[in-house]
């Protein structure tokens, strides 16, 4: 029998997808799964690239691929929803219907905590939705996290601010005024830490998506002051991404080494970066919307015990949809023989 932590690749269409080469027996595979989502995050934004022209400090994500493997050509879709989508259910848009921000993902879709369900994985997402019906605050929920803390819209509207926001968990809203990407790591530490099985968090931050701000000064080194974000995004932008990536450093230290070393990390951008905050040599015409690299060439960063040969760069082509079934098997888990027969694809599984 295959081991659940064989080197795997997966072929999607036509195009072989290495995703990575895993080590260890199978009890190794029995850890946990930490996927970060960065929101309007392209590889021109995160300094471990070297594609940017002068990116925001970003050492604790440059740390995880010090000691983890680079994906270069890791890719998504232009827009959010669609992204997200894929890895929740391992299909592509056009599958799943979501083809375009704040599109619905339907009840009827098999999802990534349902597999895990199947290994009697815990699991929570934590942070942005993006996938409701009618901004259903049980949405996240009756789409198979166990549970769920953060926004149910795609992004903060209607009055709300990173400040000042509406925040539902597990079906229940309230008023939040703590910063909601510190309000993010603060849940994820307190579920994850209440834990004592494996796990899989899904913490999916709204930076640095829009509305651009000035985050708490204790978490960036940009001086905004007298700057207005709607003349001067960029500072403000690279100020989100800074503190994204403070709050990412302390949730890693926070949760401990004897944790940390059971924990695989995948970082990852949900699409190119907005045009109005591209800088040269990256185009603002071909960044998030668009199908140039620009818009869907993104971020891809996996860190822990499972990565064979840490600190390398790896060229393969991968995309979104591949971290369904790699997720999975991470946990000893075969998607494809729990996903409904009526909904899976053509999929073959290499053993290399």
């Amino acid at each position: 029998m295959r081991s659940p932590c064989t080197t795997t690749a997966f072929r999607a269409g036509s195009v072989f997808v290495l995703i990575f080469v895993l080590l260890g027996t199978a009890g190794l595979c029995q850890t946990n799964t930490l996927i970060i989502l960065a929101d309007d995050i392209g590889v021109d934004t995160i300094g471990a690239y070297k594609e940017g022209a002068s990116p925001a400090p970003t050492p604790n994500i440059d740390s995880l691929a010090a000691s983890g493997v680079l994906f270069r050509n890791a890719y998504a879709a232009p827009t959010c929803s669609p992204t997200r989508a894929t890895y929740h259910t391992g299909r592509y848009g056009f599958r799943t219907g979501v083809g375009w921000p704040g599109q619905a993902l339907p009840y009827s879709e098999f999802t990534l905590p349902e597999v895990l369900d199947h290994g009697k994985i815990a699991h929570a997402l934590i942070g942005k939705w993006h996938l409701a019906s009618g901004n259903d605050p049980n949405s996240p929920n009756l789409s198979g996290w166990s549970h769920f803390s953060g926004s149910i819209p795609g992004y903060f509207m209607g009055g709300q601010t990173y400040f000042s926001w509406r925040k539902v968990v597990n079906g229940k809203e309230n008023l939040v005024t703590n910063y909601a990407t510190t309000e993010n790591v603060d849940d994820a530490l307190k579920w994850i830490k209440s834990r004592t099985g494996p796990w899989v968090v899904s913490l999916n931050f709204n930076a640095a998506h829009t509305p651009l701000h000035a985050p708490p000064g204790s978490l960036h080194t940009y001086n905004l002051a007298g700057k207005n974000p709607n003349r001067e995004p960029i500072p403000f932008f690279k100020a989100m991404i800074q503190a994204m990536d403070t709050e990412i450093g302390r949730l890693l230290t926070s949760l401990g080494s004897s944790t940390l070393a059971r924990t695989n990390v995948i970082f990852l951008g949900d699409n190119g970066t907005a045009g109005r905050t591209t800088e040269p040599p990256f185009q603002s015409n071909h960044a998030k919307f668009t199908v140039y690299e620009g818009g869907i060439n993104v971020p891809l960063i996996v860190s822990g015990p499972a990565v064979a040969s840490p600190g390398r760069e790896e060229k393969a082509l991968v995309c979104t949809v591949d971290l369904f079934h790699t997720i999975a098997e991470l946990h000893g888990l075969n998607a494809r023989s729990v996903v409904p027969a009526t909904l899976r694809h053509p999929l073959i599984l290499f053993q290399m």
